[in-house]
């Protein structure tokens, strides 16, 4: 902070204004808000039946955010309180400094002040029906969709209230980092301001970067007047989406709202419902559960009723947790499954090698990616060298041996001294080269120490919970508070679908709802293709003995892990798994947008079909229990994503063959995609 910015009278006033922002506008609104209920017996009577279910047995127990964010009118009513109590009614200046601003016909010059008052777009009659009404039903069914546009008790942009994010579930907390690097993190027309060295490591950075930048995102990019924030609904969930002639239909719970469209992208992506564990004993289980979604919303590392901590889970949201509340001066317990999971994840270190400055970096590179036996690589002379002959197998091979060793090295699992014993139970059971597991990156360089002189670590299944005891079947009890869930996330389950309509558009669904013909014509189609690929790609056939979770459900059946064999008018995006989201969904969502607007030449449904069932074939042999679904790409995806822009006709990505190879792929390589989408396609 430059001197100036450092005088008594500058920190005084910065003081005054967070605390008058902390204490005085927050009580008026609860204030306002408080009023209209009791002043409004119809209000305060849906208000209390909504609630009654979920407080009933408050303060015992406390209701989740999530519960809460799930009451719809209480939410309303939030709205319209925060909409009746202004925050700051006068108007907030603003001013751009380089670019002319156009509003409607005019054109406002570089360094003039523009701005508006929070009171004038709440009152706004055009908008708000009776605006000086409290009427929380405002919000419900129907809602006029500018009402949240003009909802601003927080003002909007990069200087609006700090406040706002309380309104936002996080699941941040203070050892939470992002799995990808500055360059890397962001979408290709915005960049994301490089973090401060303090929240650096090796370029992989705090994930409160990440939200911000989202955040900041959504409020920048505006169309028509609205930005993308304002599209947004929140606290709705759809329940239903059904197609009639050329119409779909997308409702909302509660018959809330409905909308009718000629076309859909499904975007609810792989990590949406939290997968929790079931034990006997629950119903007398005195502990509360929390999974990692809710980790950093929750009071754990706070709270000092809650000392003893037991967390589930082999992978990487669970390290972290075990490591923060081990920060925190908690006494923790790890337990993984013994049965029925793939044990304890890699957990790799972030360091880069060479020209590299980081993992992320080499991992970003297609010349890493060529190491990986693979449908989707390019047929060069290298890569059949590389999967097609012995010696470039055998190089394969050793570069993976290599990387795996240097991995449980790293870690000393069974020769670090001054470790309490259980240890040596996080070592991976199978080869990294597989990724039969799950696992991360890490960014403390004290991570093991910490795990090994503090943790208490067991590798067996739990018998049953009760009271405040966890019984293992190898006959331990332990005494906890709380069980923190890194248990990962369930199936994406598309209940808005009927089962009819999840079969026909090739979405997973129990074996026994499709038809014994269409199962046995897939199955010819994968045997097909697994025979060719083991032809190609011989070291897949040498999976070494490992825990292999079989599929209830049929794979993923998109061409490209995108597109519906059967309906051209629907996409679904941000389905695979790839090492990259932020660059994966951007080249799915140009390849989407091109499909739905019929831009593409696909070929064949015979050819389509072939080739979604060689990726399913390809994905099972490949990475053992987390390919059975078809979508898994983590090595692949520079290759996978190539793929999607060539058959879009899209090339301002490519580099010269050196670059092409050896550089790390980043956002901005995709920064020309836009503009030569237009020029191809038009704008349309």
């Amino acid at each position: 902070m430059p001197v100036s910015e450092q005088s008594t009278e500058r920190l005084a006033k910065e003081a005054q204004v967070l605390l008058g922002a902390g204490t005085a506008s927050t009580a008026r609104t609860l204030d306002v808000t408080v009023y209209y209920i009791l002043a409004n017996q119809h209000v305060r009577t849906r208000i209390m039946e909504e609630l009654a279910a979920p407080m009933s047995n408050f303060p015992d127990v406390i209701p989740s955010l999530a519960t809460l964010r799930s009451s719809h009118y209480l939410q309303a009513v939030i709205k319209e309180g925060l909409r009746l109590a202004y925050g700051v009614m006068h108007r907030l200046p603003r001013v751009s400094p380089d670019a002319p601003i156009q509003y409607k016909s005019w054109i406002i010059p570089p360094g003039v002040p523009i701005g508006m008052s929070a009171y004038l777009m709440h009152n706004d009659r055009s908008v708000f029906k009776e605006p000086l009404v409290f009427s929380p039903e405002r919000w419900l069914g129907e809602a006029n969709p500018l009402m949240e546009r003009n909802l601003v008790p927080f003002s909007r942009g990069s200087r609006r209230c700090l406040g706002m994010n309380c309104l936002i579930p996080g699941r941040s907390y203070p050892g939470f980092w992002t799995q990808w690097t500055v360059g890397l993190g962001e979408w290709s027309d915005m960049r994301m301001p490089r973090p401060p060295v303090e929240d650096l490591h090796f370029n992989f950075f705090k994930a409160q970067h990440t939200t911000a930048y989202v955040e900041r995102y959504l409020q920048e990019h505006r169309y028509e007047g609205l930005s993308l924030y304002d599209r947004i609904r929140f606290l709705f969930t759809v329940t239903r989406i059904t197609r009639s002639e050329n119409q779909w239909e997308v409702q909302g719970d509660h018959g809330s709202e409905t909308f009718r469209t000629s076309k859909v992208i499904v975007a609810s992506g792989l990590a949406s419902k939290p997968n929790m564990p079931v034990f006997p004993g629950l119903a007398n289980f005195d502990a509360p559960m929390i999974h990692q979604k809710d980790f950093g919303q929750s009071s754990v590392l706070s709270d000092s009723g809650l000392h003893k901590v037991v967390v589930l889970g082999g992978g990487k949201s669970s390290a972290d947790m075990v490591y923060a509340c081990v920060k925190a001066g908690k006494s923790v317990t790890w337990i993984i499954r013994k049965t029925g999971g793939a044990g304890p994840g890699f957990l790799l270190s972030p360091e880069g090698k060479g020209p590299y400055k980081d993992a992320f970096a080499i991992g970003s590179t297609r010349i890493a990616a060529t190491l990986t036996p693979s449908i989707l690589l390019p047929d060069t002379r290298w890569t059949r060298f590389l999967h097609g002959t012995n010696h470039g197998r055998s190089l394969v091979g050793s570069i993976w041996a290599g990387a795996d060793k240097q991995t449980r090295e790293g870690a000393n699992f069974r020769g670090r001294q001054n470790v309490l014993d259980g240890f040596e139970l996080l070592e991976p059971h199978t080869p990294l080269f597989w990724q039969n597991g799950t696992g991360g990156l890490l960014h403390k360089q004290d991570f093991w120490d910490v795990i090994g002189q503090n943790v208490h670590i067991y590798l067996d299944d739990i018998t049953k919970v009760d009271k405040k005891l966890i019984h293992l079947s190898g006959a331990a009890k332990i005494p906890t508070d709380v069980i923190l869930c890194g248990t990962g996330w369930s199936k994406t389950a598309f209940d808005f679908f009927d089962q009819e309509e999840t079969v026909r558009l090739g979405l997973p669904h129990k074996f026994e709802e499709e038809k014994s013909e269409d199962l046995a014509e897939w199955a010819r189609y994968e045997k097909a293709a697994d025979l060719k690929i083991l032809a190609d790609f011989p070291m897949l056939a040498e999976a070494p003995k490992h825990f292999h979770k079989s599929p209830d459900t049929t794979p993923y059946r998109l061409y490209n892990g995108i597109a519906p064999l059967s309906d051209t008018s629907i996409a679904f995006v941000g389905f695979t798994s790839v090492a990259n989201y932020f660059r994966g969904v951007e080249c799915q969502a140009i390849w989407a947008t091109a499909y739905l607007d019929g831009k593409l030449a696909l070929p064949a449904l015979e050819v389509q079909k072939e080739r979604v069932a060689r990726t399913v074939a390809w994905s099972k042999r490949r990475y053992l229990s987390n390919g059975e679904l078809g979508n898994f790409f983590p090595f692949e995806s520079n290759f996978y994503l190539d793929g999607l822009l060539e058959e879009v006709g899209l090339k301002s990505h490519l580099k010269g063959w050196f670059s092409y190879y050896f550089v790390p792929s980043k956002a901005q390589d995709l920064a020309g995609l836009k503009d030569e989408y237009i020029t191809k396609y038009g704008s349309s």
